[in-house]
């Protein structure tokens, strides 16, 4: 993993996080307006998640689950695979972060996990590798996290990666070889993998129509319960 941390300076005498290279640009989803985490004016007010690409060439991405301000020399619209974005453009001497300090907002947690997990707007940032570290510092920021084991997260996260040619596989099933898609919290057609899970839950044509096509290859606890 590329070093990044020569392009940032946090300068505690200024109170800001300065960009140090020649171009940054930061791909900040246009959804996070529909949950009030989206201000654009002169700067950008905006939760500190989102992918960034540095001199043209470094892929990278921001994790802090806060709300930030940005100082960019450049404001745009874009749209990148049928996502809208907001496209902010820094050049050296912009800051990042136009301040240290930040709020720390208990509704943060779960309007991100129903965004990036329910939902599947997942920033670009973040993959089968990184995935499991996108909530670490919630309990920092939001004040708030969920009192489980870190293992029970990636279980999730391990559940909702498949076979970019066979949706109903595990990715951590196959070669790995290549990359995966993901699926989403909600998803009954390939969220649940038992039968019963499928038409006993919301949406249940959709779950029909995934049950019929395919077919289990072995029952669970539950329905042998209820087979019973």
């Amino acid at each position: 993993m590329t070093d990044i941390s020569n392009f940032f300076e946090l300068n505690q005498k200024d109170d800001c996080v300065y960009f140090m290279g020649d171009k940054l640009e930061c791909y900040i989803s246009e959804r996070y307006a529909n949950f009030g985490y989206l201000d654009i004016s002169d700067k950008i007010y905006t939760v500190g998640i989102f992918a960034m690409k540095i001199n043209d060439s470094i892929d990278c991405g921001i994790n802090l689950n806060a709300g930030i301000l940005i100082e960019p020399s450049n404001i745009e619209h874009v749209t990148i695979d049928d996502e809208k974005y907001v496209l902010a453009t820094l050049k050296r001497g912009n800051k990042l972060m136009c301040r240290l300090s930040f709020l720390q907002d208990d509704k943060l947690y779960y309007t991100m996990w129903r965004e990036f997990l329910s939902v599947g707007h997942l920033p670009k940032c973040f993959n089968y590798d990184n995935i499991a570290t996108i909530f670490d510092n919630s309990k920092f920021a939001t004040g708030k996290g969920i009192s489980i084991d870190h293992t029970v997260l990636e279980v999730i996260y391990a559940h909702l990666f498949r076979d970019p040619d066979d949706l109903n596989v595990f990715y951590r099933l196959t070669n790995m070889t290549k990359k995966p898609a993901m699926v989403t919290m909600k998803s009954v057609a390939y969220g649940p993998s038992g039968t019963f899970a499928k038409i006993a839950g919301s949406y249940a044509q959709e779950g029909y129509n995934s049950a019929l096509l395919n077919q289990a290859d072995k029952s669970n606890e539950l329905e042998d319960l209820f087979r019973g």
